[in-house]
């Protein structure tokens, strides 16, 4: 059984947001850019199961375009948060055969 996972910083955002730096949404380049990407990804078919996104706002947007182009669901991985520990991310994903972390 062949692993992949693909690590996927969030589109473009803005640069501030009153409610904090969770709360930057993506920017309309952003949200084009990640679609381009998704559509990319969908064309090279490399058999992605799992869509996973950081509760952060920008990830959250990021990992929908991703799914959606994908035809998958987006799931929400709390232990991708900001400050998350490399080593809970690999022990979370080590039974994924194809997987897209934002």
């Amino acid at each position: 059984m062949t692993r992949s996972l693909y690590v996927m910083r969030h589109g473009v955002a803005e640069a501030s947001s009153s409610t904090g730096d969770g709360g930057r949404l993506l920017t309309p380049f952003g949200e084009t850019s990640v679609k381009q990407l998704a559509e990319r990804l969908f064309i090279e078919n490399l058999g992605i199961q799992k869509v996973l996104a950081s509760p952060i706002l920008r990830a959250q947007q990021t990992g929908r375009i991703l799914a959606s182009e994908l035809g998958l669901s987006l799931e929400t991985a709390l232990w991708l948060a900001p400050g998350a520990v490399v080593s809970t991310v690999l022990s979370e994903v080590q039974n994924a055969e194809r997987v897209i972390l934002v």
